[in-house]
């Protein structure tokens, strides 16, 4: 299940605010299910592309040669650091 349109994870891609970056450690994560979970971290990240992690910018480079989604590579990443 792919939670993002094609246009929105372009958009996101190519357009990002560097101030308004999220710091993914203040994220507080409920268990749930993974899908729920990829919603509830897009939602609070806001951009799968561009975040923080402490000090350090993060921009995040996804393969296309691959068949991974970025919801299956959120997923497999919320699994292994639940």
């Amino acid at each position: 299940m792919d939670i993002l349109s094609n246009n929105d994870l372009s958009y996101m891609r190519e357009n990002y605010n560097q101030s308004a970056l999220v710091d993914i450690h203040d994220i507080a994560l409920i268990d749930e299910t993974p899908e729920e979970l990829i919603h509830e971290v897009v939602n609070k990240v806001k951009n799968p592309y561009h975040f923080k992690s402490g000090s350090v910018e993060v921009e995040v480079i996804y393969s296309y040669t691959s068949e991974a989604t970025v919801s299956s590579i959120f997923k497999d990443y919320l699994l292994r650091n639940k």
